[in-house]
Parts: structure tokens; C-alpha cells; sequence
């Protein structure tokens, strides 16, 4: 047996193994708690020795398994990483490079260049701020500017309509930036935000409370600029 597939035969091992042992505790009368913490860490530990899959992923398992099984709250699995904040934060940051590499957003700004054509004015101008809108509520606003500018300025090399050149930079901006208001990973001060709240105000400012706010500032918001722009 070669290396690789004596690492691959610890994938199905390790859960199996954590299986067999939590079920070993319950035929003791353990508390379960205890028999699904002794789980989880045999789990891991097996993962981590053997590396079926790689270390950073593997340490991810508590963060899911624990709030899964009732055993800690999510606050208290991040708890030991600082605020539960940063881990939201860091999740925004993965779904951030997940879009980048999957092309995501190119697809999205072409589906919507498509529906709209190249020379359909503000109509155009209005597609690139609803690209920008729609990124910016799952991944940083700074990013969401930066993927859809080169293919902005792609498009003005094309035009022929020189007086849109301006409203067409100016609205991916202005865009994004009023994307990020939408959701609490819009952007990272949203984040922040929440954390100061719970401190102070000792309760949680839930993703739909955020949205309840953000999200009609968006849908009202997005049409007026894109009519303040491309008002001449």
C-alpha cells in the first residue's frame, strides 16, 4: 500500500473509529456530552495524525461538530479563536476567494451585460450597479469594485458613447458601496458593528435584523444613483 491510500484509509476511519468509541461510552453509562466529546477528539486527533485531509481543514471539525451535537453553542466552539465575529468575518473572506476562483463574478456581470446589450445606455450603467450590488452583499465591497472594474473598463474601450464612461466607473463605485450596506458581511465595519453590539447591548445582531435595515436601502437607493448619473 503506497502512502497516499494509507492516508485515504484513515478518512473513513476516523469517523468510524469516533463512532465506535462514543458507542462504547454510552454501554458504560456515560453522559452523553461526555461520550460525544470523547468522539469528536478521537476524531480529530486521527485527522490530524494521518492527514487524510489537510490539517487546516481538520480543524475546522470542532467548530462544526460541537455546535452540531449540542455539546457548545458556536460562540463558545469560537470562542477559543477570540470573537465568533472573526470567524463570520473569515467565512465572508472564503466565500470571497471561493467567487474569485470559480469566475462567479464574471458570469454574473455577462449574464447581466447580456440581458441589458452594450449599447443600452443607462440601461447598461444600471446592469454593472446590480452586478456590483448583488457581489457586494456576500464579499467585500473593496473586492467586488476591484473584479468588476477591468471588465468595466473592457466595456468603455468598446463604446462609442463616450458620455458614459463616467457614470458607468462612478456607478460600479457607488455600487458596491451601497451593496455592502445589504448584509452583515457586506463589509467588514458591518461585522465590527455587531461585535460592539453584543458587548454592550448583551444579545446578538442577528444576519436578517442586519438584512431587515440594509436591504431596503439597497432596492431604494440603487435606482436613484443610477438615475442621478445617467440623468444627461
Amino acid at each position: 500500500m503506497n502512502t497516499a491510500s494509507f492516508k485515504d484509509s484513515f478518512l473513513l476511519l476516523g469517523p468510524l473509529l469516533a463512532l465506535l468509541s462514543y458507542l462504547g461510552m454510552q454501554y458504560y453509562d456515560l453522559a452523553q456530552p461526555v461520550s460525544i466529546t470523547l468522539a469528536i477528539t478521537l476524531w480529530v486527533a486521527i485527522w490530524w495524525v494521518f492527514e487524510p485531509v489537510p490539517i487546516p481543514a481538520t480543524s475546522l471539525l470542532p467548530f462544526v461538530l460541537f455546535p452540531a451535537a449540542g455539546v457548545l453553542t458556536h460562540k463558545q466552539a469560537a470562542s477559543s479563536l477570540g470573537s465568533h465575529v472573526i470567524i463570520l468575518l473569515m467565512g465572508g473572506f472564503m466565500l470571497a476567494k471561493g467567487v474569485e476562483k470559480s469566475g462567479l463574478h464574471r458570469r454574473l456581470a455577462y449574464r447581466l451585460l447580456r440581458s441589458t446589450g452594450q449599447r443600452a445606455g443607462p440601461r447598461l450603467v444600471l446592469a454593472f450597479m446590480l452586478s456590483g450590488a448583488l457581489l457586494s452583499m456576500w464579499i467585500s465591497n473593496t473586492a467586488a469594485c476591484l473584479v468588476l472594474l477591468p471588465i468595466a473598463l473592457a466595456v468603455i474601450a468598446q463604446l462609442e458613447q463616450d458620455e458614459l464612461a463616467v457614470p458607468l466607473i462612478l456607478g460600479v463605485a457607488f455600487s458596491c458601496n451601497l451593496g455592502g450596506i445589504a448584509t452583515l458581511v457586506g463589509t467588514p465595519p458591518n461585522l465590527v458593528f455587531a461585535g460592539i453590539y453584543e458587548s454592550f447591548a448583551g444579545r446578538e445582531y442577528s444576519f436578517l435584523q442586519w438584512a431587515k435595515t440594509g436591504l431596503p436601502i439597497v432596492v431604494i437607493g440603487l435606482p436613484l444613483i443610477c438615475l442621478w448619473l445617467t440623468r444627461n
